[in-house]
């Protein structure tokens, strides 16, 4: 009964650690066996158009996972659950362009410490800024008696097992690092000071690629606007894995050209004269080459795994 355990499985996503296993094999156990005592034989059982109905019939997962739950104090129970869940998704995406502005910041100033120690401040007022905007919200929607639309009409069809939902922290890396290389490749960012205050020598793109400044911008800006979606987004759809995988084989095919054919950068002529230049080159355009070849190891590995993800979507 393969909808039902994906209906418990979404179910379980919005439960703590310490609930899910057990909850899980309860609802299930419950029902399969409401399910089964409403179908007349074995095809009826296996049919993903009679569970469709069946599941069709019960409530949205989030609103089955509020009888569950046990923190249900500043917001009602009915509620609950989605406000949760809408908390954890906006302090995820504040968190992520934390992120950004602490690695800039890191990477930037020559008083990192001192930087540091400035931003955090800042970091506690904006969660509980965020915290505080959010629960307004949902008291509104508790005290108003409004109804949450997407909560009270949903489709047993959009469910998918566990293995098809979403890793929010996976997101927001993949966020930060697409935000951060935007701001590098617009020099809104100097990090290449920083490079050269510790290797001798600095950087500069090729001219080759300094033409191709609106084509990468362009992905980067895509990219960035997909993982901020997929922020909010709970489980992977095909459409979704064909797009990402799509995104990780144009960079793939940008970064083996930069290792096996037009560099990406170049150190400029102002450096020559710098004690042991030929070796620092040396060094710094290996571990160019090698840093990109872990970056592309890593698109390879996660399109791969879309891959099999594709595989298991409906």
């Amino acid at each position: 009964m393969k909808l039902i355990q994906h209906y418990v499985d979404t179910v379980a996503s919005y439960l703590s650690s310490e609930q899910r296993d057990d909850i899980s094999a309860e609802l299930y156990s419950s029902l399969s066996e409401q399910y089964e005592e409403q179908c007349e034989d074995q095809t009826q059982l296996e049919d993903l158009s009679y569970q469709e109905a069946f599941l069709q019939t019960l409530e949205h997962p989030l609103k089955a996972a509020s009888h569950y739950s046990e923190h249900q104090y500043l917001i009602g129970p009915n509620v609950f659950p989605a406000y949760w869940h809408v908390l954890k998704t906006a302090a995820y995406v504040f968190f992520a362009l934390f992120l950004v502005l602490l690695v800039v910041d890191i990477v930037t100033t020559s008083k990192v410490v001192d930087h540091i120690a400035d931003l955090f401040p800042g970091f506690f007022s904006g969660m509980l800024m965020v915290f505080a905007l959010v629960t307004a919200v949902f008291v509104a929607i508790e005290r108003t008696g409004q109804k949450l639309k997407w909560f009270d009409e949903w489709e047993p069809s959009s469910l998918v097992g566990s293995e098809l939902i979403q890793s929010r922290s996976s997101t927001v890396f993949n966020l930060v690092s697409e935000l951060v290389v935007l701001i590098w490749w617009n020099d809104l960012a100097s990090f290449t000071d920083w490079l050269s205050k510790y290797s001798g020598v600095g950087l500069e793109l090729t001219p080759q690629w300094q033409a191709m400044t609106v084509v990468i911008n362009l992905l980067l800006i895509t990219g960035i606007l997909w993982y901020s979606y997929r922020l909010v987004q709970v489980r992977w759809t095909k459409k979704g894995v064909l797009f990402e995988s799509l995104l990780n084989l144009v960079w793939i095919i940008l970064l083996l050209t930069a290792i096996l054919g037009t560099p990406m950068f170049v150190i400029p002529e102002d450096f020559s004269l710098v004690a042991h230049f030929d070796q620092a080159a040396e060094w710094m355009a290996r571990t160019i080459q090698v840093s990109l070849g872990i970056i592309v190891a890593i698109l390879g590995w996660e399109t791969f795994e879309l891959f099999k993800k594709y595989q298991k979507c409906r």
